[in-house]
């Protein structure tokens, strides 16, 4: 396409928005209902975006009378793209706030009930939520006592499983990770400045690729931070292959909303992923809303990724996981259990569980009474080297 001259900005978006369903199409198994056309939004009150460049979207939708393009029902949409040739300042600022309409539609829906008929997946929602944390939320049932902080974290890790993806795709611009998440930043500072508030998480897009740099949300689909200070750390930046980066989170959408195994392969190397932006909820003015931090310090080294590795444990570790395996979850206050703790050398069962919490095998209740297990799947393996856990929810993260 470089090499075809044309000047006509209209003929050239349209090139890049065609290669985009094709190799979009090209991703998706075809045994799913699924397609991936240009068109419109629409919500149940009747509201209608602007036009979307590419949307992978489930079932027919309405197609519009002469042309190639569809109006799709929010509910079907799967995920919604900006296409760009290049990425300046400007067109980064114009797409992201495009996208944030997307989030605005869909929280029209969740306000007038027309979203609950869409799958959440509670309990994943819940091993997002101890894995970023390391603390075993009030539960999906309990969401009237919990805390506005707790509610505003547990609410948004919903949203994002039900809302669409929302991807700005540039295939030039910014070449190097410091000058987008520069300019970036400087755009939702700029916002903020201006309207005395910024953008909230769910508003963010899943990802922003600009020619071979990357931004991601870190939500659990699939990458999922680890919080050290209880702040979420929910964006991320990457040189990592882009399109891997695409597909990851494409598939797990689609995994998720059709219960469907992606071909992921054996998947044994881990993305390197720099910390961007941590968010907390804060109390202000009698209401609570987040608080955004700005994290400048990143890896710019050649490695953009690293072999995963089971968390070694020692004997001690092994009977409480095993613990943990029969009875769902341990009382930590549990008299046989400290005096049994004490007699290996640990002050406290928190104390000789504060590895596995790290790593975030296990997590604790909010009271600290209770430990239970994060992931769905834990194995234990003992070989000549030692003992070693293994379970399918580690973080994929690494600051």
């Amino acid at each position: 396409m470089e090499k075809i001259k044309i000047k006509h900005a209209p003929t050239i978006g349209a090139m890049y928005e065609g290669l985009s369903q094709n190799f979009l199409s090209s991703s998706i198994p075809k045994e799913l209902d699924i397609r991936v056309v240009s068109g419109f939004i629409r919500n149940s009150l009747g509201t209608l975006s602007g036009q979307i460049d590419v949307m992978v979207a489930t079932g027919e939708g309405q197609k519009l009378p002469n042309t190639d393009l569809y109006i799709y029902d929010i509910g079907n949409v799967l995920a919604v793209f900006e296409i760009k040739k290049d990425m300046s300042f400007s067109d980064l600022t114009d797409a992201f706030s495009h996208l944030a309409v997307v989030w605005d539609m869909f929280y029209q829906e969740i306000r007038q009930g027309s979203a609950s008929n869409k799958p959440i997946g509670v309990d994943k929602v819940e091993r997002d939520y101890a894995t970023i944390f390391g603390e075993i939320s009030s539960g999906f049932s309990n969401r009237d006592s919990m805390s506005d902080g707790e509610l505003l974290i547990y609410n948004a890790l919903v949203y994002e499983r039900m809302q669409p993806l929302k991807i700005i795709l540039s295939y030039n611009g910014y070449k190097t990770e410091k000058g987008m998440r520069d300019a970036l930043y400087r755009f939702l500072s700029s916002y903020q400045a201006r309207q005395k508030k910024g953008y909230g998480i769910t508003s963010y897009p899943n990802l922003i690729i600009s020619n071979n740099v990357s931004i991601v949300k870190c939500n659990g689909n699939p990458y999922t931070p680890i919080s050290t200070d209880g702040y979420w750390d929910f964006l991320a930046s990457t040189t990592f292959n882009p399109l891997v980066i695409l597909l990851e989170v494409l598939w797990t959408k689609i995994s998720n909303e059709f219960d469907v195994y992606m071909p992921w392969g054996e998947d044994l190397k881990i993305e390197r992923l720099n910390m961007f932006l941590k968010a907390k909820p804060k109390r202000k003015k009698g209401e609570t809303a987040w608080e955004i931090r700005y994290y400048n310090i990143i890896d710019e080294s050649e490695v953009v990724e690293y072999d995963w590795e089971p968390v070694e444990i020692n004997e001690v570790e092994s009977t409480l996981l095993l613990g943990l395996g029969s009875q769902g979850r341990i009382d930590l206050k549990d008299s046989d259990l400290i005096e049994f703790c004490k007699n290996k050398g640990y002050p406290s069962p928190i104390e000789a569980l504060k590895r596995l919490i790290d790593g975030r095998i296990v997590a604790l209740t909010k009271d600290k009474r209770f430990a239970g297990y994060v992931t769905e799947e834990c194995a234990i393996v003992m070989t000549p080297s030692g003992m070693y856990a293994a379970d399918n929810a580690q973080p994929r993260y690494r600051k």
